[in-house]
């Protein structure tokens, strides 16, 4: 997705969220891929918008700290 949406725009939907741990584990592993993309020099999006999919009904007790973490629901 990061290489994609190097030269188009592109989001990332993060499905069956729970709660703002779900977030955090996702967006920490694309800044990991990010950073491996740049030190092997592979063009890649420098931001990818992310959002989250609230399929589970207990994600919407913590839907005020989801709106903070994320760009869309």
């Amino acid at each position: 997705i990061l290489r994609a949406a190097h030269e188009r725009p592109a989001r990332l939907l993060i499905p069956f969220v729970l709660d703002v741990g779900d977030v955090r584990l996702v967006r920490d592993l694309v800044r990991e891929e990010r950073e491996d993309l740049r030190k092997r020099g592979i063009p890649h999006a420098p931001k990818l918008e992310g959002g989250a999919v609230l399929e589970i009904p207990a994600a919407f007790l913590g839907v005020r700290r989801l709106i903070d973490e994320v760009d869309f629901l």
